[in-house]
């Protein structure tokens, strides 16, 4: 599914079906799910229809910037550093490609959403929960229009 496409771009599986079609002059940009649907008019001839997994920060909208990932402690050696891989939810971001220029057209995903409060009630941020595993290589998933592998890596610079 991830790619670039032109305007005659159409996908379907059993959960979702989108893409561009024409009405008259107009191209409409369609998608179909369980959730529901979306329909946008996109002006233009010349343009490429992207699709690109996003971070999950955008919904049910934008709520925060921020990631929290959980997964079991990693004990470093003083001086170490180790190169680990998380899974995590990822969004579908649906962009127009014009020239150099993107607009986001659509944002969906087909993983469920969690939050939680990082910090105190009066002074704490709102965060994307994710729970997770750590691997130390790139993990399969079930499912790669839902979820992510992220590379992360820890270091402990203390001198014991």
């Amino acid at each position: 599914m991830f790619g670039v496409y032109d305007y005659s771009f159409q996908w379907e599986d059993e959960r979702i079906s989108l893409g561009v079609g024409r009405r008259g002059a107009l191209h409409v940009y369609h998608r179909r799910s369980q959730s529901g649907s979306v329909e946008k008019i996109i002006r233009g001839e010349n343009g490429n229809i992207i699709l690109n997994p996003v971070e999950p920060l955008n919904l049910p909208k934008e709520i925060t910037k921020y990631l929290e990932f959980h997964f079991k402690p990693v004990v470093l050696q003083s001086e170490s550093e180790v190169t680990v891989y998380l899974t995590f939810p990822i969004e579908i971001g649906v962009f127009l490609q014009d020239g150099v220029n993107y607009t986001a057209v659509d944002i969906f995903s087909f993983s469920p959403q969690k939050y939680s409060l990082y910090g105190t009630s009066n002074r704490g941020v709102i965060t994307r929960h994710v729970e997770t595993e750590v691997f130390d290589r790139v993990p399969q998933v079930d499912d790669p229009l839902a979820t992510g592998v992220m590379e992360l890596t820890l270091k402990n610079s203390s001198r014991t």
